[in-house]
């Protein structure tokens, strides 16, 4: 074990005492070991993931759509779950195409470290716009943050959703609305 990650457990191990729990306790016992591995988990950044861009020999130029990707997020102000969290990519392709499950790596990585829910929208937006260069995405993320869940408010099923456009997202080309027909797709699973 590392200093830091003795320093860690140490200092869970205040923190527990300033609240008065009983770390001989069976159920809390090991809590400061545990806790120090997920946010080591959390917190520490991960490489990207390895993405292999295809040319798009058919041309094609129609929206294609990922949707109902899980992700977890970490509320940076509580440090505590925002979860469930599903998110939805769209992107009307260009010179390259991208393997879809990479969209889904691509937006579980960059979920760490703990960020809002709006700046993890917006930054997987514009990494997706920068890999792949497309004609425009659209991400539309839909969470349920344990601070407001599980505190507060208590409100247990209110989600919050954040979109993030660019390109023929933000201004469509005459006659055809990418933006619209994402929407109408998300729409349509969801009374299937």
């Amino acid at each position: 074990m590392s200093t830091r990650e003795e320093r860690l457990i140490s200092h869970f191990r205040k923190i527990f005492q300033e609240l008065g729990v009983d770390l001989n306790d069976a159920d809390f016992k090991e809590t400061p070991d545990r806790l120090m591995k997920m946010y080591k988990e959390m917190f520490d950044p991960s490489p990207p993931p390895k993405v292999t861009l295809f040319p798009n020999k058919s041309k094609e130029s129609e929206l294609i759509l990922v949707k109902n990707i899980d992700v977890v997020l970490v509320c940076p102000h509580h440090l505590v779950f925002v979860y469930p969290g599903t998110v939805h990519v769209g992107y009307v392709p260009d010179e390259y195409l991208v393997g879809l499950s990479k969209i889904a790596r691509i937006a579980t990585w960059l979920a760490k470290p703990p960020k809002t829910q709006e700046d993890y929208t917006q930054e997987l937006s514009d990494f997706l716009m920068k890999l792949i260069r497309p004609k425009g995405v659209m991400v539309i993320a839909d969470f349920a943050h344990g601070c407001m869940r599980c505190r507060g408010t208590n409100q247990r099923r209110s989600t919050t959703i954040t979109s993030s456009i660019a390109g023929v997202f933000a201004k469509p080309p005459k006659g055809k609305n990418p933006r619209e027909e994402m929407l109408e797709l998300l729409k349509l699973s969801r009374n299937e």
